[in-house]
């Protein structure tokens, strides 16, 4: 009977830390079918455009902007997902991002582009 009611907070653990983090199994799908990496297109205020790359496992993004590219950890979120190295951070929740540089939102109202 202990056995039974530890499995049950376990398996409810493993679904409350998966709902957080925005898995989906249509983004699993997809991200399979990709070798595991997922690329997305974000829109900001005047039809601009950057690249985000997601590592296989979330561990950091490569963001790819107009004037550079680069490379920023995972770090912890209240909501959605955030990727800073101290300098410039990325954080995304559902189809909306922002970007920061030193603390100054330079991108902002940043849409997921439609295929």
């Amino acid at each position: 009977m202990r056995w039974s009611w530890w499995f049950c907070g376990f398996a409810l653990m493993i679904l409350i830390i998966s709902a957080a983090s925005g898995f989906s199994p249509e983004t699993a799908q997809a991200d399979m079918s990709k070798g595991g990496a997922r690329r997305l297109i974000y829109q900001w205020e005047g039809g601009h455009t950057f690249v985000v790359e997601f590592a296989p496992q979330g561990e950091s993004v490569y963001l790819h902007l107009p004037e550079k590219s680069l490379q920023l950890p995972a770090v912890p979120a209240a909501s959605g997902a955030k990727y800073s190295d101290g300098q410039t951070t990325f954080w995304t929740k559902g189809e909306e991002a922002f970007i920061a540089v030193n603390g100054e939102i330079r991108y902002r109202g940043c849409q997921l582009k439609k295929e």
